[in-house]
């Protein structure tokens, strides 16, 4: 019975761990040129050439001082929709397609600050806004929670050749809306596959200096004989101002071959309908490079940032600790 009692408590280790607060929380201050509908992050109006200070409350939760790293950041399009935030990010899956829409460049902030235990502090956030600028610019300010150097593990000699790092980033959007919003222009580009993900894409624009709202349509994808390999719904979602994306969807159970491939888009954006037919060609390099990568480990981020071979490595000891248990458990059965 105390057997089965310990495995119960090892379960609950897990639980326990899953449940812990965030060590960090990030509340905006809002002024008086904030939306009023808008909660959560800062919405405001503000003109050309104009200066401003906002404030983001950081709270430290725990009973140990917090090491907290402060970042500029652009707005981007995350790939399969919807907002993302990076200082920068040169990736073919997502970009900015001006440079003058760096919102980074608007905000100046400390690099750093240290919190004591249960610490409450304000941060001011100095917005600059340029003087030519006009329409929604779209970035945030990330407050990085650095892990503890002494708890890293560094690797040795025939190890895997990483070191376990945590870090926790909570991003505070800004949006500055200045003068009037330029009318919008969203565009479907080129369509190809993507050997990394393994998933057929298309290239969508949104040119104008405007978030693009409510992007959804359907999809369909068919081999050179007519078959259909794959067909769905996608969105909606939004598109921050002059970004472009790959966007890729997702696909069904027939397994892709070399060939090309006809793929129909149905949108209906700002009123208007769009219809693309795309031929994609798949050749088999693509597609041998997505099967080594595939059938390689890799690491992946789920939930709040545990990677995946961390659950895999947590699982790994449990199994170990059980059979070495119900080895000592065989032996006092015997014994008696």
């Amino acid at each position: 019975m105390s057997f089965f009692l310990f495995l119960i408590s090892l379960v609950g280790v897990q639980s326990t761990i899953l449940a812990q607060e965030t060590p960090l929380e990030v509340h905006p201050v809002y002024p008086m040129n904030q939306k009023e509908e808008v909660k959560g992050y800062f919405q405001l109006a503000v003109n050309p050439d104009e200066q401003q200070t906002v404030k983001v409350k950081l709270v430290n939760k725990t009973v140990e001082s917090l090491n907290v790293r402060i970042e500029p950041s652009n707005g981007y399009t995350n790939p399969e929709g919807g907002m993302l935030y990076e200082k920068e990010l040169n990736s073919e899956d997502a970009s900015l397609l001006r440079e003058a829409s760096e919102a980074k460049n608007f905000f100046k902030v400390k690099e750093s600050i240290t919190l004591e235990p249960q610490q409450t502090l304000e941060i001011p956030i100095e917005i600059i806004v340029p003087s030519r600028a006009n329409g929604t610019f779209l970035g945030a300010v990330k407050f990085v929670v650095e892990g503890n150097k002494e708890n890293e593990k560094k690797t040795k000699r025939g190890e895997a050749n990483f070191v376990l790092k945590t870090e926790i980033a909570h991003a505070m959007a800004i949006q500055l809306d200045i003068g009037e919003l330029p009318p919008p222009e969203f565009t479907l580009g080129d369509a190809g596959f993507n050997q990394i993900i393994g998933k057929v894409y298309i290239t969508m624009i949104n040119q104008a200096q405007r978030i693009q709202e409510a992007i959804e349509g359907t999809y369909l994808l068919q081999n050179e004989q007519g078959e259909i390999v794959s067909e769905g719904e996608f969105g909606p979602f939004k598109m921050a101002p002059t970004t472009r994306i790959r966007f890729p969807f997702a696909m069904g159970t027939k397994p892709l071959r070399e060939g090309t491939y006809r793929l129909a888009v149905t949108m209906n954006v700002n009123g208007k309908e769009i219809i693309e037919e795309k031929d994609i060609i798949i050749g088999s390099k693509a597609l041998e490079e997505f099967a080594e990568r595939s059938s390689s480990t890799t690491v992946a981020v789920q939930g709040n940032g545990m990677p995946g071979w961390g659950w895999a490595l947590i699982g790994g000891l449990v199994a170990v600790i059980i059979f070495f248990l119900f080895g000592i458990f065989r032996s006092l059965q015997k014994k008696t």
